[in-house]
């Protein structure tokens, strides 16, 4: 039973990195920005196996959910232009907001994000940005897209658990 379960999840995981790091790289129009809503679908996969097919506590789930939702509002206004955030912060508030099973992830898959952004900010990258889009904007809005997909693939769980 264990074995099935493992291999659930990795299969999610791959999918998710797959459809999430592609989006990181490649752009719906070929050259302005990242494609977020692939960087959610991939958000989605991936969670929705940690959720389903492991056994995660109600108690994690509402924690997690709860969470994301306050990195949520503190995306929102890094994006928005009307709060500056130090990107390691970032990495810290995905691994507080997941269950402590999964908080290595969390860290390490935000660290991946700032790392995919690095690289397609530099000129070797062959970005065609626009002037306004830098690094802390661009981190932010695939951080946002992630958490997102995240909320997503919870919310049936937590309104469940929450009566919500």
């Amino acid at each position: 039973m264990m074995i099935g379960e493992l291999r659930m999840f990795a299969c999610g995981v791959v999918l998710a990195l797959t459809m999430g790091l592609g989006g990181c790289i490649t752009m719906p129009d070929g050259n302005s920005e990242p494609d977020y809503v692939m960087i959610e679908f991939g958000a989605v996969a991936a969670f929705m196996v940690i959720i389903n097919e492991t056994k995660v506590t109600d108690e994690s789930v509402v924690k997690a959910y709860e969470g994301l939702s306050a990195m949520e509002e503190g995306l929102l206004a890094v994006v928005n232009g009307s709060r500056q955030m130090d990107l390691t912060l970032i990495d810290a508030m995905f691994a507080s907001a997941l269950p402590i099973e999964y908080q290595a992830l969390g860290a390490t898959g935000s660290k991946l994000i700032r790392s995919r952004v690095s690289q397609y900010l530099t000129p070797e990258g062959g970005s065609d940005l626009p002037e306004w889009m830098n690094e802390n904007s661009l981190t932010a809005k695939i951080s946002l897209a992630v958490v997102h997909g995240a909320k997503a693939a919870m919310e049936p769980k937590y309104r469940a658990i929450t009566g919500n």
